[in-house]
């Protein structure tokens, strides 16, 4: 196969971010300024593949449309056309050639090489379902993947997510016993387990305190068994289900003698006991590792519940958890266990909508706009893009944020405060964000 790639440049500066996906590939790159040029290197050796630049604008991509069309000596040859708006652009010629690709302005440089079928991200392959994860050991990631993902018990590894113990078959034939009373329960147990240690984790808990975070999480139910499966499973961010905290706050006190008799662990007990106080409005407790381990099991239960209640993914009740949340209900929280429930959840939401870039509706008239004009302020150069839940204070956006269905949400220029990232984040719960966004740093 030939390692000549043809790169056919725009009426514009030859884009750089184009050079920059070949440098590490071992293909040859050549460029060329018009059609003929093109043709006859076409007809001498026919290359690897033909990069078409027409992101100069509507009338460069109309006009490489019409060259493009009929072209006999180009039927073998991969195309990739590069376009604002390139799918709509390039319908013609999408239904002419066999191996055509468009791509849309702006991409990265692995969408061009997944084209090519070149690199490490170079095959096209679906996403896979995250299983077994180990959540003591999801740096860089928030969690947010596998929690979006995790509606089977078979996904879960209890090797890795009950925490060395002791008496760790008591906590195994424990959770047998929750699901077998209800199947729902014995996923939640886990699923809030595995939430509760991702968020301490995010904020540099100790393995200790994760473990114990963990093994109340996973027993939370423990202590409802004998409550109504309303009581077991509602939403406690709907304000109508705050009458439901005493029972709750009661099973927790179940579950804090259940862990300090059959477990002989004084330490999970006592943060069971704690957990329970937070939710019957008492004092906070002393010690600010401890509260934090507290509102992180606090969180992990409400978050599953919301997202979780009815066995299904409930973008409405992430949406809910993140303003909820947001706002101190149903107890108020610290900035930093926020931050780290509202970076999971727009984790988790990222992937409501994951698709390739080909297949996203058209930006609407006003995102197309919008579009230009940074193009006009900060030019092709290599972009960098990062997903929705690592945008940071001081960042400003080099491309506009559109919604997964095209509509624009922030012009490019703007510089991201921490409550501006906060509203994208509970934006992004119920309507999601196209990824990678777009930004420079201080």
């Amino acid at each position: 196969m030939s390692m000549n790639v043809l790169y056919w440049r725009g009426s514009g500066e030859v884009r750089t971010d184009i050079l920059s996906a070949f440098r590490t590939t071992g293909l040859s790159l050549e460029v060329f300024s018009t059609f003929d040029e093109v043709l006859d290197r076409v007809r001498l050796d026919p290359p690897r593949a033909l990069i078409v630049d027409a992101s100069a604008g509507e009338r460069e991509a109309s006009q490489r449309v019409i060259e493009l069309s009929g072209v006999q000596q180009f039927r073998s040859v991969p195309i990739i056309f590069v376009s604002y708006h390139a799918a709509i652009r390039s319908t013609v010629l999408r239904r002419e050639y066999e191996h055509f690709t468009p791509v849309d302005v702006p991409f990265s440089p692995d969408r061009l090489l997944r084209s090519l079928g070149v690199g490490e991200t170079a095959a096209k392959k679906p996403k896979k379902r995250v299983s077994n994860p180990d959540p003591a050991k999801l740096a860089p990631a928030y969690g947010g993947e596998f929690f979006f993902q995790a509606g089977r018990l078979s996904q879960f590894s209890d090797d890795l997510l009950i925490p060395p113990h002791p008496r760790r078959e008591i906590v195994t034939r424990a959770l047998d016993r929750l699901a077998a009373l209800d199947p729902w329960m014995g996923l939640h147990g886990r699923r809030a387990a595995f939430v509760s240690s991702a968020l301490l984790n995010t904020m540099g808990g100790s393995p200790e305190r994760d473990a114990r975070a963990r093994i109340v999480s996973l027993l939370f139910d423990w202590g409802l068994q004998g409550e109504t499966n309303y009581i077991r499973t509602a939403d406690l961010l709907f304000v109508e289900n705050q009458d439901l905290m005493p029972a709750i706050a009661q099973g927790l006190l179940e579950t804090s003698r259940f862990l300090s008799d059959q477990l002989e662990d004084p330490s999970s007990a006592m943060l069971a006991g704690h957990v329970s106080d937070a939710l019957a409005m008492l004092p906070k407790a002393t010690d600010p590792e401890t509260q934090a381990d507290v509102e992180c099991v606090i969180v992990a239960e409400l978050v599953d519940r919301a997202c979780w209640g009815d066995g299904k993914w409930n973008p409405h009740g992430a949406h809910r958890a993140v303003r909820q949340i947001s706002n101190g209900f149903p107890i108020p929280l610290d900035e930093a266990m926020i931050t780290a429930c509202l970076r999971l959840i727009s984790d988790a939401s990222s992937g409501v909508h994951a698709t390739d870039d080909a297949t996203l509706p058209p930006p609407s008239p006003e995102a197309k706009q919008a579009e230009t004009e940074a193009v006009a302020l900060f030019g092709h150069g290599v972009l960098n893009g990062l997903a929705v839940p690592d945008l940071k204070s001081g960042m400003r956006l080099t491309r506009p944020i559109y919604t997964h269905d095209g509509h624009l949400v922030l012009h490019a220029n703007v510089e991201l405060s921490e409550a501006l990232i906060r509203r994208l984040w509970r934006l992004s719960a119920i309507r999601p964000l196209r990824s990678p966004v777009y930004v420079q740093t201080r």
